[in-house]
């Protein structure tokens, strides 16, 4: 159990720390810039920037997501693991195994970043 936790515990912080870097866009209004005098060309040049900052910060999500799922999918196969060669003592004297009652999910992780863990009581 505390193998898993380190483990979850650096996927956390990993993801976390990546997440970070992502700055979400700020939108800007355009009657409001308007109104506060700017140019048609400054209104233009403020909506360009809008578009940039937009698509970095959905190509450093895209990145952050990407690496979250791969590092999910690697901690559960960890964590499947230690509960096969880290039995608690129950398991040891009710000989289902050591793992806990734990079934490894084969389903894929999806688009919505859904990970499956089945685990039978």
């Amino acid at each position: 159990m505390f193998v898993t936790a380190l483990t979850l515990a650096g996927v956390a912080t990993s993801a976390k720390a990546l997440a970070e870097t992502c700055v979400a866009a700020s939108k800007p209004d355009a009657r409001v810039l308007h109104d506060s005098g700017y140019s048609k060309q400054e209104i233009q040049t403020a909506f360009e920037e809008y578009f940039r900052e937009a698509e970095d910060f959905l190509n450093c999500w895209n990145q952050v997501t990407f690496r979250v799922r791969e590092e999910a999918r690697a901690a559960s196969n960890e964590y499947a693991e230690a509960l096969r060669a880290y039995p608690a003592n129950d398991d040891r004297r009710s000989g289902d195994g050591g793992d806990g009652g734990f079934v490894r999910s084969t389903a894929p992780l999806i688009d919505t970043g859904e990970l499956v863990m089945d685990r039978t009581d």
